[in-house]
This record gives structure tokens, sequence and C-alpha cells, in this order.
């Protein structure tokens, strides 16, 4: 069964809880610039939990860290408990490596190793999810039908100035594709998540390898109402 959640940037696909882009201690480079705002790393852990359902298994697509390239003491200090608390509330927690992941292995205990799983790309049934800030493996479009991301942060202008998060289902240039990766593609749609950190909208801009290679698209906001 696949769902996409109600009012809260997660996926459910059968035994499965799909979340991206949480960007833990983004705190640190707001600090940076003067703004000083309490973590929010447990404020994600216990989103998750509430839009955890009945779900056995979590997959973060891309971007649990925040910085680049080094972690920094705050995601060295927070992540590996971060990590230990979802190992105890699923029966395995799949990290799908993104743009800010550099490191990221450091911060999984090595106690948690075989739980918690390190990987650019994952496949599942019909479904090819990947962080989309590059080519995945050219078997994910041979095998897939349907393309779930994350990286972009896409939001919708409601007026001017003001926007909200959205889901992208786009529909993809299989020949096109095909003849890039120079491969057979089954994959003929692309669902691209919005972000999960409540902090993060995002852009309105298509910044993925696979841009260039939708040819239509549909908005969904978060209350699941399409954008017309």
């Amino acid at each position: 069964m696949f769902r996409i959640l109600k009012n809260v940037e997660a996926i459910r696909l059968d035994d499965f809880l799909i979340i991206a882009d949480l960007h833990l201690g983004f705190e640190v480079e707001l600090r940076k610039d003067g703004y000083y705002i309490p973590s929010q790393t447990w404020k994600m852990f216990e989103k998750i939990l509430k839009c955890k359902g009945r779900a056995k298994k979590l997959i973060i697509n891309g971007d649990l860290k925040h910085s680049i390239p080094f972690p920094s003491f705050k995601e060295r200090k927070e992540i590996p408990e971060f990590l230990r608390k979802l190992a105890k509330e699923f029966e395995e927690v799949i990290i799908l490596r993104g743009n800010h992941d550099s490191l990221i292995q450091e911060l999984i205990p090595k106690t948690l190793r075989k739980k918690v799983k390190l990987k650019k790309s994952f496949l599942y049934s019909e479904f090819g999810i990947f962080h989309g800030h590059a080519w995945p493996r050219k078997t994910v479009f041979r095998r897939a039908k349907v393309g779930i991301i994350g990286h972009i942060h896409p939001v919708h202008e409601i007026v001017d100035g003001v926007f909200k998060k959205c889901w992208i289902l786009a529909n993809l240039e299989r020949d096109e594709l095909s003849r890039k990766l120079k491969t057979d593609v089954k994959m003929e749609k692309l669902l691209i998540m919005p972000c999960f950190n409540d902090y993060f909208f995002g852009s309105k801009c298509l910044i993925s390898p696979l841009s260039k290679y939708i040819s239509s698209s549909e908005i969904l906001l978060l209350d699941l109402s399409k954008v017309t």
C-alpha cells in the first residue's frame, strides 16, 4: 500500500515510513548569522513518531545532517543519540545518502551498524527511492516505474511572497532518459518530496539531474489539495 500522508511530509509504503531532508544541526549555520533557535532534533524525532503509524521500517531519503563537509559538534553529539532512539522504534532504519551527508557514516554508532544501514538508493516493488542530487545506478531506472526523490524542497507560491510546501508528481520523458543513460528506462513518473524540517521551505526551482527530463507535472499541497 502506497499513501502520501495528509498534512505531514511523509509517505507510507507497506511497512516503510519515508521522509526526506531533516537537515539536523541546521541551527549551527543560523548561529553564524546571529540567529539563535533551540535545537529542533528532538521535535523532529517526535514528529516521526506521530506519523509512524504501523510502519516497522524507516527510510530517510537524504540529508539527515546539514553541515558540509564535516559534521558540526552539535551533529556529532545529537545524531548518534537520534539514531539510537530511532533504532528502538523501528526494526530497520535506512539512510539514503544525500548531498549534505558527507561523513555521515562516522555518526552511526558501531552497535547499530546492522540495524541502521547507509545506501545510495533503495528499490522496493515498483519504486526507486534516492535523494535526487545525483544520478543513482542505472538499475534503479531499469526496474522502477516510479522514482521518489527529495533534495529539491518544493514549494508553491499561493500569492506573491506566500509559499507553501508541496508534493510534485511529474511525468518523465522515458525515451530521452533512455538515450541519456544508454539503457532501457522503465521509470515513467517521479514523486518529489517536501522537506521534513519545519524550518525549511524550499525553492520553486527543480534543481536535479532529472529536472530536464520532466515533461509535465501536478502539484499537491500538504493537505493533498491539487493546485490548478
